[in-house]
């Protein structure tokens, strides 16, 4: 059942392309969203003056439903966001709610004296942040409202802003690099960048936006009528769409020591995949990279439970999908590891648990928290990698989450989008697969990203997922089998 665990991340990356769009008076606009030429759903974008605790204000409220198919399940992401600034554009109040596959995320923020308060609640998991506020602090929604507006050409503006979607406070820069045309008729093209994710707009003089381009994920947004926009006719197959044919069949996995694989960037950029103990660089040029991976080794000697490092602590702490005080967390995690020895024997124990207890092999959601995966037993690679990491992490496990590539099988020699995770075992990291119940990740896992499930993880791994949907191809070069090397 190999083929049915990846493109959690592209929904991800999906949600996380939306761009604020704004409109140069009241009135409701509507957008078309398209990824790689195919439509995934629409924008709805408002931009309105109002009163907030009787102080005039701007309301910003967008949107967004997401539409694709996953192989035979359908999945529909949509995400509201209301928000509410002076007229200066100081964050008054926001909320953001997110509906992925029937699973709900709620976020609210709201102003005390100096600071932004932002309570989140993830799958019944609550959790607080507070953001101090100043002069340069927007939020997202309404950031294009404050910023977009009596455009020339050479106008730069700078900041930070809160992004409702996960609540994390981020920098951002807009920049208008010219203008075509003059007077009320004139277009600016604005390059904007928040979060990592750089967009290119085209906007008109009073700050409607017509079009906005996110290239790196291959995004673009298209202001269209409320018919167009809702009219989604033929949800885009993204479980299909990210398979890669290499038209090599492979061994199986556990019997390779070695692949070798080139990498090609259609776009004419070499893709980027991580280099480490497992995988090293043969060659590389502007567009290729010639990867080989190697077959990792158990610890020779693994360290007792739990293993303590300041240094390691952003890998042992929770998220908002892996909440560790969670007693369902915490009991399960003690009673898996009882009697372990070390923390290789425990991770191997961690891994066999969450292999044998996701029962459902499922495509339905789009990325669920640990408890949810625990709960109902169901999920696609990314709820065995969260489930796994928030189990470890309880024992005193460091552990990661990785995402690239893995080979899926099949006449044409597929490989597809996956998610895995990592392991601190003293000296270095140890890949473990609990979607195919793997204690030593294969060769044919190529890595590029490891984070963890907070708001950066998951952001850097949706994106590199976008990235490399559409413009990856891979070719298979070589793999040594029992320690015997075929070349192709």
């Amino acid at each position: 059942m190999k083929s049915r665990h990846m493109s959690s991340f592209l929904i991800l990356a999906l949600a996380l392309a939306l761009p604020a769009l704004a409109e140069e008076t009241k009135g409701e606009l509507w957008y078309d969203f398209k990824f790689h030429g195919a439509k995934v759903g629409f924008l709805q974008a408002l931009d309105e003056p109002t009163t907030y605790e009787g102080k005039p204000a701007i309301h910003s409220r967008r949107l967004s439903v997401i539409t694709v198919r996953r192989g035979p399940d359908l999945v529909r992401m949509e995400s509201d966001t209301d928000a509410w600034a002076d007229l200066k554009g100081r964050p008054l109040h926001f909320t953001h709610v997110r509906n992925e596959g029937g699973s709900k995320r709620r976020l609210e923020g709201t102003v005390e004296g100096e600071t932004l308060v932002v309570k989140t609640d993830v799958g019944g998991s609550l959790s607080e942040s507070r953001i101090p506020l100043g002069d340069d602090v927007y939020l997202s929604s309404n950031l294009d409202y404050f910023t977009k507006r009596d455009l020339k050409e050479g106008k730069k503006i700078s900041g930070k802003a809160v992004v409702e979607e996960d609540g994390a406070l981020q920098a951002f820069t807009s920049e208008v690099v010219r203008a075509e045309g003059k007077g009320p008729t004139a277009v600016f093209v604005v390059k904007s960048q928040i979060a990592g994710i750089e967009s290119e707009d085209r906007v008109q003089a009073g700050g409607k936006t017509l079009r906005t381009s996110v290239l790196r994920m291959g995004a673009e947004f298209t202001l269209t009528t409320r018919e167009q926009a809702m009219a989604i006719l033929n949800p885009t197959d993204i479980f299909t769409a990210t398979h890669l044919r290499t038209k090599v069949r492979l061994p199986k996995a556990e019997r390779l020591d070695e692949l070798t694989v080139r990498l090609i960037g259609r776009s004419g950029h070499a893709p980027r995949p991580i280099i480490d103990q497992r995988q090293r660089v043969v060659s590389q040029t502007k567009a290729e990279v010639e990867l080989r991976v190697v077959a990792d080794q158990p610890p020779k000697k693994a360290p007792k439970l739990p293993i303590k490092d300041p240094k390691l602590a952003r890998f042992l702490g929770a998220t908002q999908y892996e909440a560790l005080q969670d007693e369902r967390i915490s009991s399960t995690s003690k009673e898996i590891v009882a009697g372990a020895k070390d923390a290789w024997e425990a991770a191997r124990a961690i891994n066999t648990f969450v292999f044998r207890h996701i029962t459902k092999k499922s495509l339905a959601q789009a990325f669920s928290t640990a408890i949810e995966a625990l709960e109902a037993k169901e999920g696609d690679c990314t709820e065995h990698a969260v489930l796994f990491s928030a189990l470890a992490k309880a024992a005193g496990i460091p552990t990661r989450l990785v995402t690239g590539v893995v080979y899926v099988g099949g006449e044409d020699g597929i490989f597809g989008y996956h998610e895995w995770v990592e392991v601190w075992m003293g000296d270095r990291w140890i890949a473990m697969d609990p979607t195919f119940g793997e204690d030593l990740a294969s060769v044919t896992h190529i890595k590029f990203n490891q984070g963890t499930s907070d708001p950066d993880g998951l952001r850097d791994a949706g994106m590199i997922a976008a990235e490399l949907f559409g413009d990856l191809e891979l070719v298979v070069k070589s793999y040594s089998e029992d320690g015997k090397k075929t070349t192709l």
